[in-house]
């Protein structure tokens, strides 16, 4: 499935590494070309998908494989044809949360008081930053704490998520992480799923600020959305390097035993 980018630039290593006798086929964002065809949803540029593989495919289920944002696309491309074909896809995640829940005031509220004294010397260095730069700039204080206010209250923005904003805070990146925020997907059918995690990228304590994130779980939140319990592995690495030499090498392992256990169910 398409990264964030439209393309399948990301999986170049993967796909050499796992070799010629398990060939992966690439689906690039009909947005990448063209911008005016790109889908309005997640659920709209699945079932593209899912027609492209009934006509590519012999009738058996596919395997579905989507690294980052793709994770969504890959999991929504299951959901639908699961659906319309009754059959259970391989569904193989790396390194991608659940996707977002919708929150209540009220729940933001308590998710920020439960988590903030874990995070309270972080907090206490953000806040006198966050302070010395509101208060030395008089014409946007008003702004900025409307801004607060409104996070409280709305669905997430692209500053929730600081690892993506250098590069996806413009054009199709952009239009696919906000795909990303909008996109709850219909629990129909219980599905299982691999999920590959990166160890550097976990830390088991929820962010108080960020209260739709669900990296803290150690599910990543997929077990609500999926109807069983995910099928976790971990690789020691961070999010970039988890698809590059040399983890790649370890990725491309666990992603093969995955398959192996997957086809003797």
């Amino acid at each position: 499935m398409y990264h964030l980018s439209g393309d399948v630039n990301a999986y170049t290593s993967l796909a050499e590494t796992i070799g010629s006798d398990q060939p992966m086929y690439g689906v690039l964002s009909p947005a990448l070309q063209d911008s005016t065809r790109l889908p309005s949803s997640i659920e709209e540029a699945a079932t593209s998908i899912v027609e492209l593989i009934r006509k590519k495919s012999d009738g058996d289920a596919p395997v579905l494989l989507g690294y980052s944002w793709a994770g969504l696309l890959a999991f929504e491309v299951a959901r639908q044809w699961m659906e319309s074909e009754y059959q259970e896809p391989q569904v193989i995640i790396i390194g991608m949360d659940a996707p977002m829940q919708l929150l209540s005031s009220n729940k933001k509220l308590l998710h920020f008081l439960r988590w903030a004294p874990y995070w309270a010397p972080e907090f206490r260095v953000w806040l006198l930053k966050w302070l010395k730069n509101f208060l030395g700039d008089k014409g946007h204080r008003f702004r900025r704490l409307k801004g607060i206010f409104k996070r409280m209250i709305t669905e997430p923005v692209l500053k929730e998520l600081p690892k993506l904003q250098a590069w996806a805070d413009s054009g199709l990146p952009r239009e696919h992480v906000l795909m990303g925020f909008r996109y709850r997907p219909k629990l129909t059918c219980p599905m299982r799923i691999d999920l590959i995690r990166e160890t550097h990228e976990f830390i088991d304590r929820g962010h108080p600020m960020h209260p739709y994130s669900q990296s803290h779980k150690f599910d990543a939140g997929w077990h609500q959305w999926t109807g069983y319990p995910p099928n976790i592995t971990w690789l020691e690495s961070n999010h970039q390097d988890i698809v590059l030499p040399p983890t790649v090498d370890k990725l491309a392992l666990k992603i093969r035993s995955a398959m192996d256990r997957f086809s003797t169910k």
